[in-house]
């Protein structure tokens, strides 16, 4: 629902904006969803619960907050990206992404530093962003007839 990985990939995912405008975006355009989920965590008898994944490990907390004001975030401390979620009562039960244990998709906090400090972008990021801008306008014109 948060996604990151934007499509096209040339388009900047905040279109000059910042996260928080872009997760606002989100937020107005799918009003109803939120509207929805905004009124079950405020009626309070179901327990809604975030857990990042790999296309929005990079959203920060406080802009989920700011969409779905009281939601439990399961977020895991001192690890951006990754995020377990135990039912009350039940510790021993760990509900994940699942996104940790696949290489495709794991946040990277060591490959590309000196090109890209701080970055925790998986591979899979960079090897879809390879994928989708290597069609050429001739594959999607085939495309294009083949669809239609």
């Amino acid at each position: 629902m948060l996604d990151e990985w934007y499509v096209p990939s040339r388009t900047n995912t905040f279109g000059g904006g910042t996260e928080n405008t872009f997760i606002q975006k989100i937020a107005t355009t799918n009003k109803c969803v939120f509207d929805v989920l905004n009124a079950i965590i405020e009626d309070g008898n179901i327990k809604v619960s975030y857990t990042p994944g790999n296309h929005d490990l990079l959203v920060e907390k406080e802009n989920v907050e700011a969409i779905l004001p009281g939601i439990n975030e399961a977020r895991d401390t001192g690890k951006i990206g990754l995020g377990t979620y135990h039912p009350d009562g039940y510790p021993q039960i760990a509900i994940e992404h699942g996104h940790r244990y696949d290489f495709f998709c794991a946040p990277d906090p060591y490959s590309n530093q000196d090109i890209a400090p701080g970055s925790i972008l998986p591979p899979g990021y960079f090897f879809t962003r390879i994928a989708v801008n290597s069609i050429t306008l001739q594959t999607l014109a085939i495309i294009q007839v083949i669809i239609a």
